[in-house]
């Protein structure tokens, strides 16, 4: 039994730790085994011994001496396995019964509060015994004897002011303002206890209940409330543009949404969304006026060609290239106007050269056009000396190039 029980333990310890074993030599000793395994015992490390014996059964699973350090140990880890577990059931209860203890105890203060509220309703302090009814229910939201309280005193100032029971003006005012509080009523109940919020003369039964801070709490929520309202229509309004496709007034909308509260999610969605489909659009919108302009200058330089006029030509398909140097139908058709220039033998007429860039530019195609790949180099260089930026002139320099010849000499 004492074998199957040690078979079942090492290989579950194996199954947990599957390196251990790794490094175990085949032919090990035993014996160094064993004085390693006690060795970690004296030291209480537990584990480690575990580790010693197990590598000691797998060499010899026969020996009575590796059963019987194999059985104290694992008896040994379960005992402390058992202890951990124990000690941690008790942290456990031990915790929940101080949670209890403490919430008993908050409990019995509040309860304490509420006598004292009722006490000092009996004596006619309705006021100050709202409040404290009131204190006690915010602090403890689940506590229904505070709940039930606060509403009775608010259904005694509703029969009260029925019966215009109140001895003077403000201590109506008071009673409005308290009875729409609870209805969060914000707005009325801020206009109705705004004077006690600034008020210094004030009835001594009404500075008990700390009207003036429900005055302040009223105006602080009426606002939240203003200011989400203000909100709510706004992003509604943004969000109808933007499902209409006016684009810039949901622009607006939820830039002035964001400026109002930076951490409106919803807000800053919508915009990064927006923005998103704006760069779709202006691409697609690039993409879609240059196919159209490579068209007309496709177009145009092709009517030139026919009709003789090589400059004009030469340039429209230049441009074509500089938009899409993969056009292959103007590359084809620049290499129509140079075999046309070549076997008719006829040559681009001069042109006046003056410093700006885009005759020059044209001078450069003359010369390409008249097979004077020197000079054309030239002056295309000169272009881009004036303007770096000019992709034409930097496109017809690359081809002059190719078909320039290697070796050194004039033209």
């Amino acid at each position: 039994m004492k074998r199957v029980l040690c078979s079942v333990v090492a290989g579950l310890f194996m199954a947990v730790y599957p390196s251990w074993g790794a490094d175990l030599v085949p032919g090990a000793d035993v014996s160094v085994l064993l004085s390693t395994g006690l060795e970690c015992e004296r030291r209480n490390d537990w584990r480690k011994a575990l580790e010693s014996y197990i590598k000691a059964r797998l060499q010899d699973p026969w020996n009575e001496s590796v059963l019987a350090a194999f059985e104290r140990v694992a008896k040994r880890i379960a005992r402390e396995s058992e202890a951990d577990r124990r000690r941690r059931r008790g942290d456990i209860l031990r915790s929940a019964r101080q949670s209890i203890e403490r919430r008993q105890v908050r409990r019995q203060g509040l309860f304490h509060r509420l006598r004292h509220g009722r006490e000092v309703l009996r004596q006619g302090w309705i006021f100050e015994a709202h409040d404290i009814f009131r204190r006690v229910w915010e602090e403890d939201p689940d506590f229904e004897p505070a709940r039930k309280e606060t509403f009775r005193v608010v259904r005694m100032l509703q029969r009260r002011l029925k019966r215009h029971r109140f001895p003077s003006a403000m201590h109506v005012s008071a009673a409005e303002g308290l009875c729409a509080y609870h209805r969060e009523d914000w707005s009325a109940a801020a206009v109705s206890l705004e004077d006690f919020s600034r008020s210094e003369v004030v009835p001594e039964d009404l500075q008990a209940g700390r009207l003036g801070e429900y005055a302040v709490s009223a105006q602080q929520r009426r606002d939240r409330t203003r200011r989400q309202k203000e909100r709510e229509q706004i992003f509604r309004q943004a969000v109808m543009d933007y499902e209409k496709g006016r684009a810039r007034e949901a622009e607006q909308g939820f830039r002035a949404l964001l400026a109002r509260d930076p951490a409106d999610t919803e807000a800053r969605r919508y915009l990064e969304l927006m923005a998103r489909l704006s760069d779709e659009l202006r691409e697609e919108f690039r993409r879609t006026e240059n196919d159209r302009e490579i068209g007309e200058r496709m177009t145009r330089g092709t009517l030139f060609y026919i009709q003789e006029k090589y400059p004009e030509a030469l340039e429209e398909f230049f441009r074509v290239l500089e938009m899409d140097p993969k056009n292959e139908e103007a590359r084809e058709q620049l290499r129509e106007v140079e075999r046309s220039l070549k076997s008719t033998g006829v040559r681009l007429p001069d042109t006046l050269v003056v410093d700006d860039t885009e005759t020059k530019f044209r001078e450069g195609l003359r010369l390409y056009g008249n097979g004077r790949l020197q000079e054309a180099q030239s002056v295309f260089q000169e272009v881009l000396r004036l303007d770096p930026s000019n992709q034409e002139a930097l496109t017809a320099l690359e081809r002059v190039k190719d078909h320039i010849p290697s070796g050194p000499g004039p033209e």
